[in-house]
């Protein structure tokens, strides 16, 4: 009991543009081994099919997971940015029916 929660508008702007760049490096990340099976299939042909299959399987499962996580990121990038909104418009709005008590 006496605990009490601060909400710092700037920083959660500061964690919206963070989000935003965790976004990118999933996107990043996500890019660079995509066609790595089609190359593998290039280097070492049909010796490696069954190998390649599956590799080409996993590539895609790890492209719809990034696409999931980049999505995620960005509406937790979006909230950020709202909440920060909306606690400033409640502290501006707060301040101003104080202010209309105390002249």
């Amino acid at each position: 009991m006496g605990h009490f929660l601060y909400v710092v508008p700037e920083f959660l702007g500061v964690l919206e543009r963070i989000q935003g760049n965790v976004s990118a490096d999933v996107k990043s990340a996500v890019d660079m081994v995509s066609g790595i099976s089609q190359s593998v299939s290039t280097t070492h042909g049909s010796f490696c099919s069954l190998f390649n299959q599956t590799l080409a399987g996993f590539e895609t499962i790890r492209s719809a997971t990034g696409a999931c996580v980049q999505q995620v990121d960005g509406q937790l990038a979006d909230s950020l940015r709202k909440a920060a909104g909306a606690y400033l418009d409640a502290d501006e709005g707060a301040a101003s029916v104080l202010g209309k008590f105390f002249r």
